[in-house]
Parts: C-alpha cells; sequence; structure tokens
C-alpha cells in the first residue's frame, strides 16, 4: 500500500532524509557517483509533495573530514502536499549552523508573524553605525544616511526575503543609486566590499 493512501490527508514530511535530489545538494572534491538521486526523485512525484522552500544554511550535513576527503550535503528538508501548503501559507523553514552534530538543526514555524515596517526601520537604526549588516560589506551608516531613497525597497526586500530567502535585484539597485547620491554629496570614502564589486563599478562611472 502506497504510504499517500494511509497519510493523512493534508501532511508534512521533515527531518533527514539522506538523500540529495541532485548534483547542487553536494559540494566535494572528488567527483563521485549520485547514488539514490533518481528513486528518491521519484518517491517525491509519486507520492504528490513540494519541497517547502527554506532560508538558512545551504547544505544541512558534513563528514567531519578535512581536506580532499571533506563532503557537504544538504539532506535535511521538507515536503508537504500542496493543501499543507494553503492551510500555512506563511510557513519558515530555517536551515541552522552545523555546530553540535554533523547535521544543522532544521526548524519549522507554521504559523509565522509577518515583521512591520516600522519594526524593520527600528532595527535599522539600531545597528551601529560602522558595523556592516550584510556579506555586501556596506555599514550601517550608510542605510541610515540614506534610508529616505532605500527606504521603500528595502522594506519589500526584507518581507520578500521571510519568503524566498533571497535579496531582490530592486534593493541592489537602491544600494547603487543612494552610493551614486553620496559620491555627489562628498560621501567619497565610503567603502564597498566582497558581492559589492559590482556596485563600486557603476558609482565610480557616474
Amino acid at each position: 500500500m502506497l504510504l499517500a493512501n494511509i497519510a493523512h490527508p493534508n501532511w508534512l514530511c521533515i527531518g533527514d532524509f539522506n538523500h540529495i535530489l541532485n548534483g547542487d545538494d553536494k559540494f566535494s572534491f572528488n567527483e563521485g557517483r549520485i547514488i539514490g538521486s533518481e528513486s528518491f526523485n521519484q518517491l517525491i512525484s509519486d507520492l504528490e509533495l513540494c519541497e517547502l522552500a527554506a532560508f538558512g544554511q545551504r547544505f544541512t550535513w558534513m563528514n567531519n573530514r578535512e581536506d580532499d576527503d571533506f563532503v557537504t550535503e544538504r539532506l535535511d528538508r521538507a515536503f508537504a502536499i500542496v493543501d499543507w501548503i494553503h492551510t500555512y501559507p506563511s510557513y519558515a523553514l530555517q536551515n541552522l549552523p552545523i555546530v553540535h552534530s554533523d547535521h544543522g538543526p532544521i526548524m519549522l514555524d507554521f504559523e509565522l508573524r509577518l515583521v512591520t515596517d516600522e519594526e524593520i526601520e527600528s532595527t535599522v537604526f539600531q545597528i551601529g553605525a560602522h558595523k556592516a549588516p550584510g556579506p555586501n560589506g556596506i555599514p550601517a551608516f550608510f542605510y541610515q544616511n540614506f534610508w529616505c531613497t532605500i527606504k521603500t525597497d528595502v522594506l519589500h526586500a526584507v518581507h520578500a526575503f521571510f519568503h524566498s530567502a533571497q535579496v531582490t535585484q530592486a534593493v541592489q539597485e537602491a544600494v547603487v543609486e543612494a552610493a551614486i547620491k553620496a559620491r555627489t554629496l562628498g560621501y567619497a570614502c565610503i567603502l564597498f566590499l566582497s558581492d559589492s564589486k559590482r556596485t563600486v563599478q557603476v558609482v565610480n562611472k557616474a
């Protein structure tokens, strides 16, 4: 008897599935066969399950080895039928860092409380002025000083992030616009790092 026939009609599967869906779910210095992915994908299809979107760590397991023997994979995830997703449209699934085990915890919040615009703005202005709030290395004082320019796009990006875990192109373009404005006002010493190199190039051309 198929599992789908005996399970609750509004059901969810979450945890360590010990298999990956495709090559993007694995990082290794040595190329090798991906065993079990075809049958895993077929099972998900047969059960008519949809994978839940997650944010946080990309890989959820590592083998705790070093150098060429190091392997990390995404084994922990969640699947649900369409009715479950319609019942809990504001769910939040997060893959937490790997700390005390070879797996990182996976956390699901059924009833996500949506953050308000006021809470987002308050958080922006509570960050230390010279601390970088994200991986692009842009210090908080930049967002604070040019809040009127980038406010709308940042608010939209934060709300979208709670659902997709991705920063929208709009907020990146808003940062470029604010950076160009900063130069016209004499903020020539603003330093952009890592993945914001494109921002530097655009601003320097302006």
